[in-house]
């Protein structure tokens, strides 16, 4: 957010692209957003490698579109887990 008030005095879709962007590169490179990393949590497929760039990017997109998140399976993974194939562990 305060990237996006500081360049897009706060657009919406500047915020939305950026969340976009850092989530789906840091999660797809990484394993983890600054949010995640801050909680102590990794993104991992559902072998336990890295999420790899378009997994993170499929995930960031679903994300985006809110209802994925809204919608869990028995394993309380979130829709946008179980379509983008990772899952949310303890590090």
């Amino acid at each position: 957010m305060i990237v996006s008030w500081a360049f897009f005095s706060g657009n919406a879709l500047a915020t939305l692209g950026l969340f976009w962007a850092e989530y789906g590169l840091l999660v797809g490179t990484a394993g983890f957003s600054l949010g995640h990393r801050l909680s102590g949590l990794i993104v991992t497929r559902v072998d336990g490698r890295k999420p790899g760039l378009w997994r993170g990017v499929l995930r960031s997109t679903l994300l985006s579109c809110v209802v994925p998140a809204l919608i869990y399976d028995e394993n309380s993974r979130g829709g946008h887990d179980v379509l983008s194939g990772t899952v949310v562990r303890r590090r």
